[in-house]
């Protein structure tokens, strides 16, 4: 995962992975390196997802980084004194929202964390803008991204998940 780095303006893979035992979350500098940190459970406030940080909405409204541009790939894991801000293939991001939510049930923890119709939703959301406002700029028609949309939407109404 791309973990963001607003203080320099950068961004840096870490491979993260969910510890039951110690309900927390370790952070490697890459897959089968030494530990450089943990997040507990106990630290973190909320999990969003989206453009939801002002780090985030900064960087985004910025288009500093380009690679950066799907608004829809961003996660946020905030905790009372800092934000953890990442970006993220959409499939991982499907992968560690489902894993988040059944982390967070096995821990027997209550988090405000959005549900798997919202997150679908919220998802499909932010693509259609994403896809008009690039539209808009192009100075294309948006009639191919209604319809894109409306696949997404009949997609969504045949299947209990869909992405």
């Amino acid at each position: 995962m791309l973990k963001l780095n607003f203080s320099s303006s950068g961004v840096k893979e870490h491979f993260y992975q969910l510890d039951t035992d110690e309900k927390s979350i370790k952070v490697f500098s890459k897959q089968g390196s030494k530990l450089t940190a943990d997040i507990y459970l106990n630290e973190i406030t909320k999990f969003v997802y989206g453009t939801y940080t002002e780090n985030i909405k900064n960087k985004f409204a910025n288009g500093k980084n380009q690679k950066l541009n799907q608004p829809w790939l961003f996660f946020s894991i905030l905790m009372n004194k800092k934000t953890v801000d990442f970006y993220l293939e959409e499939k991982t991001l499907n992968l560690w929202f489902y894993g988040i939510k059944i982390f967070l049930a096995m821990n027997e923890v209550s988090y405000k964390l959005i549900s798997v119709n919202g997150f679908v939703l919220q998802k499909l959301k932010m693509k259609l803008m994403y896809e008009l406002k690039e539209a808009l700029k192009n100075q294309t028609s948006p009639d191919k991204n209604l319809l894109r949309f409306k696949s997404l939407i009949e997609n969504k109404k045949n299947s209990e998940i869909s992405f």
